[in-house]
């Protein structure tokens, strides 16, 4: 396919979706007939609530307005390629427990990462962990399994790295990662 078709194809598909999602802003206060539901499987059921993004729709641009963490391109475009799936994995659930919150530490058990991940295996995720401290992109602050906590909190406390603190190997306040010890 050449370049020009593949951009009227992308152009289309993101004017449809924006119509889309406009028609249902449009449709929000209207009722609705209800439809005929189908039982799900049993793999896509949920336990907890599902938090439902407000979504808006400028231009032909696409805005989600909560429920979401933003991530910076430089991990997908230029860290992610470097990190096991595992890893991967493991980063995403860190920064979402760190900067979701709003901080850049956050404190996680093996058990309750393999709770919230895809991961089953704690000798996997121990071995990512391993690989996310090797590579720095996390920094060990608290190691659970050598000293127990004084705050009676569960977890190893790690301080998670934002992509342009691991690209440039020192944090945001100056401090180099070649003088964190592993």
């Amino acid at each position: 396919m050449k370049k020009e078709e593949m951009r009227r194809g992308l152009r289309s598909l993101i004017q449809d979706t924006a119509r889309e999602l406009e028609k249902t802003e449009k449709n929000k206060g209207k009722k609705k007939k209800p439809l005929k539901k189908k039982p799900l499987k049993k793999e896509a059921e949920f336990k907890e609530k599902v938090n439902v993004p407000e979504i808006k729709v400028k231009n032909g641009h696409i805005k989600i307005e909560s429920y979401y963490y933003p991530l910076l391109n430089d991990f997908i475009d230029k860290i992610a390629p470097h990190l096991s799936s595992a890893e991967e994995v493991i980063y995403h659930r860190l920064y979402r427990l760190s900067f979701g919150w709003g901080r850049s530490t956050c404190r996680v058990s093996i058990s309750t990462l393999s709770k919230a991940s895809s991961l089953n295996s704690s000798t996997t995720i121990r071995k990512a962990l391993k690989g996310l401290i090797n590579k720095k992109c996390i920094i060990l602050i608290i190691d659970d399994d050598k000293n127990k906590p004084y705050d009676n909190q569960v977890g190893t406390l790690y301080r998670v790295l934002l992509p342009h603190e691991i690209l440039l190997k020192q944090t945001h306040d100056g401090v180099s990662l070649s003088d964190v010890p592993k």
